[in-house]
């Protein structure tokens, strides 16, 4: 847990220790479970624009793929 709060603060340190505490049980089938890395800030901040640019993109295709039927569906109108 300490680890987990050295690496990324207070409260999702404390977020990932709990989580990491509850997975340890003699049943989970969990092995060594190390604290995950934070990345390099600069790093993060491009993954983030990748996500969002993805997002946007998968709106957009779902806007033309409604806006599509909706035409469809007036066609087929009498």
């Amino acid at each position: 847990m300490l680890q987990a709060v050295n690496e990324w603060g207070l409260f999702y340190g404390t977020w990932l220790g709990i989580k990491r505490i509850t997975r340890c049980h003699p049943w989970g089938g969990h092995g060594d479970d190390p604290v995950p890395k934070k990345l390099n800030k600069f790093y993060s901040i491009f993954v983030d624009i990748i996500k969002y640019a993805q997002i946007k993109t998968y709106l957009r295709k779902l806007q033309r793929t409604a806006s599509a039927k909706k035409y469809e569906s007036n066609d087929l109108q009498f």
